[in-house]
């Protein structure tokens, strides 16, 4: 009989042993990674939902292509923080400007700066600013594409950016 119930507690220690479960630090492990794949994933999407105010988007800005007439990459509607909207066609024209206003474009620390144009029959100024460069008038750099009309920091401040 004690053969009987040693050779049961064996095999059932041996069935246990085969069919246990992960040990304890690899369990922990698997869930730590785990866990850490789903906030990475939920950062990710809020991320890309909702990108920081602080975070640099990538520049869609052709400076080279802006300069041999190429103005494919600023056409679209631009809109400021005051809520003013202005529209950039492919050839340059605009529902506030002409293409005139890209005479002169000289290019000033990874932006373009023209001053050779009037808006409402007053000389002005404008500067592409790529996202990643510095804003004029300010040490702040643009987050998103800008287009800054005037020659004041509070032009700056109040920077078109691309309508989304």
């Amino acid at each position: 009989m004690r053969t009987r119930f040693f050779l049961f507690l064996a095999s059932l220690l041996f069935i246990l042993t085969a069919c246990g479960t992960k040990p304890a630090s690899e369990s922990k492990e698997s869930s730590s990674t785990s866990s850490r794949q789903e906030a990475s994933s939920s950062s990710k999407t809020s991320s890309s939902e909702t990108p920081s105010s602080n975070e640099i988007q990538e520049s869609t800005i052709n400076l080279q292509g802006i300069l041999e007439g190429d103005y494919s990459s600023l056409v679209g509607t631009w809109v400021n923080d005051k809520g003013e909207a202005l529209r950039i066609e492919a050839d340059g024209s605009s529902d506030r400007f002409d293409a005139s206003i890209f005479n002169g474009l000289e290019e000033k620390e990874g932006s373009l700066v023209s001053d050779h144009y009037k808006i409402g029959g007053a000389l002005s100024a404008i500067t592409i600013v790529p996202a990643g460069q510095k804003l004029p008038f300010h040490d702040q750099v643009a987050t998103a594409d800008s287009l800054v009309i005037g020659t004041s920091s509070e032009a700056a401040q109040h920077a078109f950016k691309r309508a989304q």
